[in-house]
């Protein structure tokens, strides 16, 4: 693994390379943006758990432009200097993880506790316990990774094979405690996420009646919209975790660096993309929210018309 080379020329793969990145992550950044806008447009968004919604959609939008604008200033743009100081985008990146990744857990334990606990549902998660919550799953990380960066000089930053980021090796003072961070900030959470969803998904299956038995009809739609959404999330999620280890050796006819960067760089912004989507097709607020927004358009667009025809 090497850093890019200054007399180094790129090549085609450089250039397909960065367009690939930069047109996901311009593409994730756009569905994203339209989430955050619906959690404060929708009313049935106005709640904790569209506070966590916007919170998670937060950490990915700035994890896609701050990749999107790497690569495409690196292997489109050509920038030299970009490269030289992606251990700036690796920092943002290492930060980044444990917050999204922990914003996936609390947006399942958000649903555990609706359907679980509904009593203590508005105590658990009111306006002052969502703000601490958020605040932790900031805070936490940029420590972490703050201790991390500066005081052990630890390294994340892009290697040229594989189009990828990775720890620095030979770092005596930081030694093992980045990729220590790595696992600890992932796996743990990951199966604490992955027991949120099957228990929510089995009391929906066996208790739905029961849950739902004393809701109005728009309140038990809204519940099961906000369910699908972060039951198909916490799918995709490990989904991708599954990719990201074991995907390397499932890609038939491709060269070892392109194995690298379509189950890293490549999947996790792929990642954004797909997280996006599942809120607009399993969610059906921002379904039904967007139908309305292109009939808004439609009908402005016609009166327009009209206006100039007569």
């Amino acid at each position: 693994m090497s850093l890019l080379p200054s007399n180094y020329t790129l090549d085609t793969d450089d250039r397909l390379v960065g367009a690939l990145v930069s047109t996901e992550c311009c593409i994730g950044a756009i569905l994203i943006t339209l989430i955050i806008i619906g959690c404060f447009k929708i009313p049935a968004m106005r709640t904790p758990f569209g506070n966590l919604t916007i919170n998670q959609s937060t950490g990915q939008m700035i994890a896609c432009l701050s990749n999107g604008i790497f690569f495409f200033f690196a292997f489109i743009v050509d920038s030299r200097t970009m490269v030289e100081y992606s251990y700036i985008i690796g920092a943002v990146s290492l930060c980044l993880l444990g917050i999204i990744i922990v914003s996936y857990f609390l947006m399942s334990l958000n649903r555990l506790t609706a359907i679980s606990l509904p009593f203590q549902y508005r105590w658990l998660f009111g306006k002052k316990a969502i703000r601490l919550m958020i605040s932790l799953n900031w805070g936490i990380p940029l420590a972490i990774s703050a201790y991390l960066m500066i005081l052990k000089e630890c390294g994340f930053q892009f290697f040229h094979y594989g189009w990828t980021f990775s720890t620095i090796p030979n770092r005596e003072l930081c030694g093992p405690s980045l990729r220590l961070y790595l696992t600890l900030s992932q796996m743990p959470v990951t199966v604490l996420t992955v027991i949120c969803d099957i228990l929510t998904f089995s009391m929906l299956v066996i208790g739905r009646h029961r849950i739902f038995k004393s809701k109005s009809a728009e309140m038990k739609r809204r519940e099961m919209n906000f369910a699908r959404q972060v039951l198909a999330q916490g799918a995709v999620s490990l989904i991708h975790s599954f990719w990201y280890n074991r995907g390397r050796d499932l890609i038939p006819g491709f060269s070892e660096e392109w194995r690298i960067f379509l189950t890293t760089s490549f999947s996790s912004n792929l990642l954004h993309v797909f997280d996006a989507t599942v809120v607009f097709t399993c969610n059906f607020e921002f379904k039904d929210w967007l139908l309305k927004q292109k009939k808004k358009q439609t009908l402005v667009i016609v009166s327009t018309i009209r206006g100039r025809s007569q």
